[in-house]
């Protein structure tokens, strides 16, 4: 942390820079809001999943889809207090661009993950979040973009938890519990704590 921004992703090499007070907007906004819909395609789209699955733990109503079709079914079902994540690292996704048109009549909040720099859904967002990559012209399979975003979710998902982990706790706990069962089969022994 220094000089008014976030460095996210340094452990990997891509810093990811966060205004504080845009960050801090959508920090209060995920903390006060029951449901928050994330939404990207292609390996944005696997960030959205993983940002869904996050937000779920601490029973926040999360829908996350990587099928432009059902993206747009599951945004016409969004109300005027409901969040909406859009990550699109080019910020330029045809899919995405029309979706956030979509979520805008609706009169959702926008929060929005893109790269660092002007593009056309950073200019559609309420809240502007960005990352840098040093992605190549070949992409690699948008590794290092993608790491950049991840690094981002974790830093909203531990903001958050952190503001109201007194909300969150049983939440947390809850879920670490029922998905932990899912993992031993019967009369293994109980999970050990540290």
């Amino acid at each position: 942390l220094c000089g008014g921004t976030l460095m996210a992703g340094l452990a990997c090499g891509e810093p990811s820079l966060l205004a504080w007070q845009e960050l801090e907007r959508a920090v209060d906004l995920l903390c006060r809001v029951r449901r928050v819909d994330f939404y990207g395609t292609g390996s944005s789209g696997l960030t959205a999943m993983d940002a869904g699955s996050k937000f779920s733990r601490i029973r926040k109503t999360c829908i996350a889809h990587a099928d432009p079709h059902s993206q747009i079914l599951t945004a016409l079902t969004m109300r005027p207090e409901d969040v909406a994540v859009l990550i699109s690292y080019s910020g330029e996704t045809n899919d995405i661009l029309n979706l956030a048109g979509e979520i805008k009549k609706i009169g959702a909040t926008i929060i929005t993950l893109t790269r660092y720099g002007k593009n056309s859904l950073s200019s559609m967002a309420d809240i502007c979040l960005y990352s840098s990559s040093t992605e190549t012209l070949l992409r690699s399979g948008a590794m290092s973009s993608r790491i950049a975003q991840l690094c981002v979710i974790d830093t909203l998902y531990a903001s958050v938890c952190s503001r109201i982990f007194n909300e969150v706790k049983p939440y947390l706990e809850q879920s670490r519990a029922a998905t932990g069962r899912m993992h031993r089969s019967q009369g293994s022994a109980p999970e050990r704590t540290f």
